[in-house]
């Protein structure tokens, strides 16, 4: 039988339908959202992946502050070392992460929706041993190192490494279940990138409000705890409706 394509596929495996059409997605994770505005590339970061890079001059706005180490050839990578936080009081009170890391890699994750995972953020928390040993059935977007006591969240956003971290802490502090936290991953993963993905679309994109990132981060940094967080969210936003709006399987845009 012909596929739509007009290629024969009655030869061909499951396995290889799967690998054809992945072949065709990767390129496409990695292209800038339409609208999203583009910097100049003052780092003369070579990089194959697109997307990777304009976060890289995204973040230097957001942060304020340069990478303390760039590797502009293709296959490099950019590493901010203590990076603060995100909301401005809480970096005015000296809250920041343990490292923010940028690569030029292109790492296929398709929960909750279908993207490119190339940035890494390191949280200091210390984990239950008993949870820690369970992150990984919540999302395999997230790693613990016990000795340092550093998480580790992986994504193609910040906001959805602060989400992802959220949730980790959530399921430590014994807020949610392993079932509420699988089912919180995708929500609140997708409510932050909704407000995100409207804010990278301005010019002034350090100055938008970012009322459910700044409640993330409050909950991270101690500021909030569960009950406060979940007082907040449920005052609900706009990017609630427009999250639940974008479907599990598409590809993030």
């Amino acid at each position: 039988m012909a596929a739509g394509n007009g290629q024969d596929r009655s030869a061909q495996t499951p396995g290889e339908y799967v690998t054809r059409d992945l072949a065709r997605l990767k390129p496409e994770v990695t292209l800038t959202p339409p609208g999203a505005v583009g910097y100049r590339n003052d780092l003369n970061l070579r990089w194959n992946n697109a997307l990777a890079a304009n976060r890289v001059y995204q973040l230097t706005t957001m942060l304020n502050r340069n990478p303390n180490a760039v590797v502009p050839q293709e296959g490099g990578l950019v590493i901010w070392l203590k990076p603060p936080a995100l909301n401005q009081d809480l970096r005015n009170q000296g809250y920041s992460y343990e490292k923010l890391e940028i690569q030029d890699v292109n790492y296929l994750h398709s929960k909750p929706v279908w993207h490119s995972d190339f940035m890494f953020l390191t949280l200091h928390l210390h984990i239950k041993p008993d949870k820690a040993k369970e992150l990984m059935e919540i999302s395999d977007s997230m790693v613990y190192y016990g000795v340092g006591h550093h998480l580790t969240a992986t994504c193609g956003e910040v906001e959805a490494n602060i989400a992802t971290m959220v949730i980790a802490k959530m399921y430590n502090e014994g807020y949610i279940s392993k079932i509420e936290a699988r089912e919180r991953y995708n929500q609140y993963i997708m409510t932050i990138l909704a407000e995100f993905l409207a804010n990278e679309k301005k010019p002034d994109l350090a100055q938008q409000p970012t009322p459910i990132r700044d409640s993330f981060e409050k909950y991270i940094f101690g500021v909030y705890d569960g009950v406060e967080l979940q007082r907040q969210l449920e005052r609900g936003t706009p990017y609630l409706s427009m999250a639940q709006g974008i479907e599990q399987g598409s590809i993030l845009r």
